[in-house]
This record gives structure tokens, sequence and C-alpha cells, in this order.
């Protein structure tokens, strides 16, 4: 009789490029950089999907570029929680004091 082994739904997940990119867009962006390293295929399915890929803010996402038009700015939270003190902006700039939460130099 020929083995007829099912791969469990946890395989089935890890092996289909879109089920796994849907789990992977659950992450934080570290931790999705992270996981670039656990397989070809985890590798393979985070450089190939836009999704991810605008996640990651490798990618410029469609509605980016209205935002940027209207003076809205996304900060990458990779870069920002590595480099903090670029992401202060200088006090001459008084409609954008606060970035994302962070306090001004000022406030420092």
């Amino acid at each position: 009789m020929a083995n007829t082994h099912t791969p469990s739904a946890k395989t089935q997940v890890i092996t289909t490029p879109e089920l796994l990119e849907t789990v992977l867009l659950q992450l934080p962006p570290l931790s999705l950089l992270t996981e670039i390293s656990v397989s070809h295929f985890f590798h393979t399915t985070i450089i190939s999907s836009p999704h991810l890929q605008q996640r990651l803010f490798f990618r410029a996402s469609p509605s980016s570029t209205q935002r940027r038009e209207k003076g809205e700015w996304s900060l990458n939270p990779v870069l920002r929680s590595r480099f903090l003190p670029w992401f202060v902006l200088p006090s001459d700039h008084s409609d954008m004091d606060i970035l994302d939460g962070l306090p001004d130099a000022k406030g420092r």
C-alpha cells in the first residue's frame, strides 16, 4: 500500500506563498526582517511580495505618494528604533514638531 501522507495544515500554510505572505504581514517589521533567514522559501516569498516589501519600506506603497503630496509622512519603525536622533525634526519646523509620537528636539 502506498504511503499517502497528507501534509499538516501548518505545512500547507508555510509552503503556500499567498498564505505565508498573509501570516508574515502580521509580524512587526523587525521580526519580518529576521524571517528572511528562516529558509530559502521564506526569503523568496518576502523578496517577491510587493505587500511585504511595502511593509519593510523597501518599496513605496501606492498611497505613499499621495500622503507625501499632502505633507504626511510614514516613518520606518526599524530605522526609527535604531537611529532615533535622526528622526527628530529641528525646532524651526513648528508645524511638524512631533513625528509619529516622537517629542521634538526641545522636549528632550
